[in-house]
């Protein structure tokens, strides 16, 4: 029984440092395309959606397949993971062959966590921790 509470112990302790793990924002500086959008894997070509993002000065621009983003975050905040993209601000041009700008902002505007996925990588998860989006390094 022993050797189970201490295992226990263990396995708590191993989730909660993995839980609490630092992203280290300056990994995040530059251009991220999408891949994926709620499970469906996104062709690259010139439409693909991006987020990019400056570090020092706290700005994240990027497009939507179709619109340009900008606007600032709080990269304290996703250094402990957490993410908002809410208050983005958006071009509103009509492209009406475009396929990825309503899922890529529904995902931004679903994510509530950000986590690294290797070297090259991060995903965007929603509150119930559901990938809403998967993007590499451009």
């Amino acid at each position: 029984m022993k050797l189970i509470t201490k295992i226990c112990v263990a396995c708590m302790a191993c989730m909660s440092v993995i839980a609490c793990q630092k992203i280290d924002p300056a990994k995040l500086d530059g251009e991220w395309v999408v891949t994926e959008i709620r499970g469906e894997k996104i062709e690259p070509s010139e439409q693909t959606p991006f987020v990019g993002f400056r570090v020092a000065t706290g700005e994240v621009y990027g497009f939507t397949g179709c619109n340009r983003l900008t606007g600032m975050l709080d990269f304290g905040q996703m250094a402990d993971g957490k993410t908002d993209f809410s208050r983005l601000g958006m071009t509103r041009m009509l492209c009406q062959d475009d396929v990825y700008e309503i899922p890529f902002m529904e995902a931004m505007g679903a994510a509530k966590v950000l986590k690294m996925d290797g070297a090259d990588g991060f995903v965007l998860l929603d509150d119930t921790e559901n990938v809403v989006a998967r993007f590499k390094k451009k």
